[in-house]
């Protein structure tokens, strides 16, 4: 028992002196930067982040600082470093979100940039808004699972949000899961029938499935070497598939083409119209 006494006697001691130097190292930071030694500040605001207390509002209010003093010398890695112990420990600073989320894209450190997007959703009124930067930022770094998820909840919160439909669309899409994701473009251009993206996307949808269904029809029919009336009804069969794809490619091509003219969309749009006519003759 007088051993376990001890053990905690000396165990509050050790803590408590922990507690009296953090603190004591804030305190000399305090003085340099009331100095203006932003440098030297930053060398006790370190230790004292080193040391660490169990009080998180000190930590952060620290790491806070420290960012301060480093944004005085025009250190920016440094400011992403405290910036990124403060918001650890809890930081709701809006300011310090929107800085982090720069440095951030400055730096590529795409870690950073996940953290503090999901972290900053957290903030009062502010769910919608970083969760659109972050599917964004999730479909931009190729994780089309995520984005999917994260477009998914901002439509249980927002159900017209024709920017979540639209990279719904885009990640299914990526994920080839090319139906659905031609029911979300479609459902994107009954709500906003000028959106270029949807548009361009479900027209491509369209053109891929047309082209798909016309380049196997074709190809099985060549393989015959003298094929019979009844194959070759067959094969006209399979190859009038493709007209209803072809001819829902084309308004939603044009329209996108009409504002963005650009020569690959052209030969689309030509390539469609080429292929009707020719499934018109046949």
């Amino acid at each position: 028992m007088k051993n376990l006494f001890i053990f905690l006697m000396l165990t509050l001691a050790i803590q408590a002196q922990s507690q009296e130097s953090f603190q004591s190292l804030c305190d000399m930071a305090q003085k340099e930067v009331d100095a203006q030694n932003y440098e030297k500040a930053i060398e006790f605001y370190d230790k004292a982040l080193t040391l660490k207390t169990d009080d998180g509002t000190k930590m952060r209010w620290t790491a806070s600082l420290a960012s301060v003093c480093a944004s005085h010398l025009n250190d920016e890695q440094l400011v992403l470093k405290y910036n990124n112990i403060a918001i650890d420990y809890g930081s709701n600073d809006v300011f310090m979100m929107d800085q982090q989320l720069e440095l951030a894209e400055k730096f590529k450190d795409v870690n950073t940039t996940e953290k503090v997007l999901l972290a900053a959703r957290n903030l009062d009124g502010k769910y919608k808004k970083y969760s659109l930067k972050l599917m964004y930022f999730y479909y931009k770094n190729k994780k089309y699972t995520e984005t999917l998820i994260t477009a998914n909840e901002i439509l249980g919160i927002d159900s017209d949000n024709v920017n979540a439909m639209t990279y719904k669309g885009l990640a299914l899409n990526a994920n080839g899961n090319t139906e659905e994701a031609l029911e979300n473009f479609m459902a994107v251009l009954a709500i906003s029938p000028d959106n270029l993206n949807a548009n361009i996307q479900a027209g491509m949808i369209n053109l891929n499935k047309a082209r798909s269904l016309w380049d196997t029809a074709n190809k099985n029919y060549e393989k015959k070497q003298s094929p019979t009336a009844q194959e070759y009804h067959d094969y006209k069969k399979e190859i009038g598939k493709a007209k209803p794809y072809y001819e829902a490619c084309l308004p939603l091509l044009e329209k996108y083409n009409a504002a963005k003219n650009q020569s690959s969309v052209t030969a689309a749009i030509k390539e469609a119209k080429s292929r009707i006519e020719d499934l018109n003759n046949l």
